[in-house]
């Protein structure tokens, strides 16, 4: 099973922390949905050839999108993939964005999941990143959405935020889990270079809870979500029986996945490949009937081995243990509860998954 990914790179306001290809300039919709179709055309061998089982709508904040742009999008991959196979069809949304008459439109397109940007509950959080809802914005737009029969909604939540405590955290823990969500992706803050965020932090503007705090927020999150019968699926992805993300999950069991938009990627076989992520120069080339693409990458299959078993430690599945080899480190890890092993695997604790990134270069 493969996914498909479409970019939608424009955003109301830029959070200070986000360093992803997005811009404000959303008066080049038309120009970049009439781009996208081209994308999407001059892919259509691909489109037909394959099974996909996913489609996602990421941003930027794709909900910005105007109902038509977003119609002519899906009606152009209607004409070359099966929508009747597709089993999750995900829409990302900031909560200021969305409608009644949005969210009817969506259920006859057929998306059946929604990606709330919401991060915290708190307001002075959310001032503090340069997000344009409120709370409340978020609550109203939950029970709009349950409203009009969206039952797969998932919420993202970040830890380590300016002015965040534990007690903090937990209220938005324990709004999100009042409002019945299925599905929470709870990440860690980065700090990344060149944005508004990391600049107030170096100008002392605002601070962030230390590397400890940090750490200790994640656990006791999820301490929270275990508890109240969340399966911890991934270092950072949390679900409520059946209702995992099917669509990061084919990215972690390192299936295929086709992109369109700007800055996207696909990987197809053992092929990996990159679009320009700069907006004129997308819209430019396919103008011109080519493909976008800045950089193709030919993964070896010591490359490709790699990958697959770091995706699979960093989620719930774990690690296959190679008869013989990495004893000592493997009994370092457990020593320290940082993994345990499972039948034949072996799998990250929530403590492993803080230091994921050491325990896969000693794995793999």
């Amino acid at each position: 099973m493969a996914g498909i990914y479409i970019h939608i790179p424009f955003c109301l306001k830029k959070c200070y922390y986000c360093d992803f290809i997005s811009f404000p300039d959303i008066e080049k919709e038309n120009e970049y949905t009439q781009s996208l179709i081209k994308e999407i055309h001059l892919q259509k061998d691909i489109l037909k050839t394959k099974e996909w089982s996913t489609v996602f709508f990421g941003g930027g904040t794709p909900s910005l999108l105007s109902l038509n742009n977003l119609g002519k999008i899906i009606d152009e991959l209607a004409l070359y993939i099966d929508f009747n196979k597709i089993k999750e069809f995900t829409i990302e949304a900031n909560p200021k964005t969305l409608t009644s008459e949005k969210l009817q439109f969506y259920k006859v397109k057929n998306i059946n999941r929604l990606s709330l940007g919401v991060q915290t509950f708190n307001l002075r959080e959310l001032k503090a990143i340069g997000r344009i809802h409120t709370p409340q914005d978020a609550i109203d737009t939950v029970q709009l959405a349950k409203g009009q029969g969206f039952d797969r909604i998932s919420i993202d939540l970040i830890y380590g935020l300016p002015f965040q405590t534990l007690e903090t955290l937990m209220e938005s823990l324990e709004i999100t889990y009042s409002l019945g969500i299925n599905h929470i992706s709870f990440y860690g803050l980065q700090v990344e270079e060149d944005t508004p965020l990391e600049r107030m932090i170096l100008s002392k503007e605002l601070t962030i809870p230390d590397e400890e705090i940090q750490e200790n927020l994640y656990l006791a999150g999820v301490e929270f979500l275990i508890k109240r019968g969340f399966k911890h699926y991934e270092v950072s992805n949390f679900a409520l029986g059946n209702n995992i993300a099917l669509h990061n999950y084919n990215y972690w069991l390192y299936k295929d996945y086709l992109g369109f938009g700007v800055s996207s990627y696909s990987k197809l076989g053992n092929k990996r490949y990159a679009n320009t992520d700069n907006l004129d120069e997308y819209c430019f080339k396919l103008n011109q009937n080519n493909l976008p693409i800045k950089e193709v990458e030919i993964l070896t299959n010591k490359e490709m081995e790699f990958e697959q078993k770091m995706l699979s430690l960093r989620t719930h599945r774990g690690l296959k243990l190679d008869e013989g080899k990495n004893i000592e480190v493997v009994k370092d890890l457990i020593y320290n509860e940082l993994a345990y092993i499972e039948k034949d695997r072996l799998k990250l604790t929530a403590k492993g998954y803080l230091v994921s990134n050491e325990i896969i270069n000693k794995l793999c």
